[in-house]
Parts: C-alpha cells; structure tokens; sequence
C-alpha cells in the first residue's frame, strides 16, 4: 500500500422512506427475578412511539406495574397501574403521547424500575450520513453515523435524536479502496486509492 493519506470522496445519501402506518403488535416487557425485561432491549428501558401498546408478562413473583418516579417514597401518578398481581397474567397499556413515562413495582419500590420512552409516530425521513467528506490514513479507522431526519413537520425533538448507526446495514461502492463494516460503520483503508460511494441503508423504521 502507498503510503500517505487516502483521500475518498463520500457521496451523501439521503434515503426516502414512506414508512406505512401499520398496526404494531404491542412490545412486550417480562416481569420476573425482581425486573422488568424489554423484548427488544432486554432492559428495563422500552422504546415505542407515539399510540403503540406495551404488554407486561407475569414470568414469576408478585409484581405490578405502576406509573411514576421513586424520587424518595414511591408515590404512583395516576397514568397506569395494574395492581400487584402473581402467577399468569398480563396488563397493556397505549402511550398516546411523545415523553418519558417511568415506572417501578409496588411491591418492591425503587429496587425494581423501568422507563418507557415514547417517540413521535413514524414518518417521511431520510437517512443523514456524516461524514461528508474525509481523508483515511492507512492503518487507521474512521467511523460513520447514521441519523433519522424527519420529514413534512414530522419532527423529532432534540432530546429524542435518533442515532440509527447500528441499525443500518453499511456498504462500500469499492472494497478495494474502502472496507466498511457492515453493522457498526466503521471504515479502514483498501489497498488503491480513488473515491467511494459509501452507503447506509435500511428498511421501514
């Protein structure tokens, strides 16, 4: 390989994505060992948007579900509880509005938490990619990232930005002068110089 900087030239792609507004099945959160469990997660943090449903399963113990904070004495806020329950049983409820919704167990107060976040409904966005333009060294790594920018008004507030860089699937034009990983988006340099397109892609989100 030569030696001195490879210079690429990234072209930037904005990829359009109507997203259809489809009935999601409801995320479901396991309640077992002293914890509440995301399905996609596997935290006690839930991620959704705006007007879809969380399900929590009964796995083991007596448990509830019970909306608020437990800044000093858990005290629940009216926005949902299932009770304590044990055994088989499961309680959902719909998130009608962008936030974050904590949440703790009456049985065992601030040692057993959760937190479901709850982000703006899905719509017209594009993928943004930064960098947009770079030169790689031989030896060293670059790393790409991926951000959801809403479209039409679609707004995502500030405090919810989307990093996407590790749900998208990475592709470079030309292995030979860039080698992107796939999942993480981190670039090294080829063995020849000469620009790349590098891409970001991913289906409905």
């Amino acid at each position: 390989m030569e030696s001195g900087p490879v210079v690429i030239l990234l072209l930037l792609l904005f990829l359009l994505a109507a997203v259809a507004q489809s009935s999601a099945q409801a995320r479901v959160v396991s309640i077992s060992n002293f914890a509440f469990t995301d399905s996609v997660s596997n935290t006690s943090t839930t991620v959704i948007r705006k007007s879809e449903t969380v399900q929590w399963t009964w796995v083991s113990g007596s448990h509830s579900t019970t909306s608020s904070t437990c800044s000093g004495a858990c005290t629940a806020n009216g926005v949902w509880d299932s009770g304590i329950h044990s055994g088989v049983f499961n309680f959902s409820y719909t998130f009608n509005q962008v936030g974050s919704f904590p949440y703790y167990c009456r049985q065992h107060g601030a040692s057993m938490t959760g937190v479901v976040i709850v982000r703006p409904p899905a719509g017209p966005f594009a993928l943004q990619v930064t960098p947009s333009n770079f030169s790689l060294v031989p030896t060293k790594t670059l790393q790409f990232t991926a951000s959801r920018v809403f479209l039409r008004g679609a707004a995502s507030p500030p405090a919810m930005a989307e990093n996407l860089t590790n749900q998208v699937q990475w592709s470079s034009s030309d292995t030979n002068i860039a080698i992107i990983n796939p999942s993480t988006g981190v670039v090294t340099a080829g063995s020849t110089q000469g620009p790349v397109t590098i891409t970001a892609s991913r289906g409905p989100l």
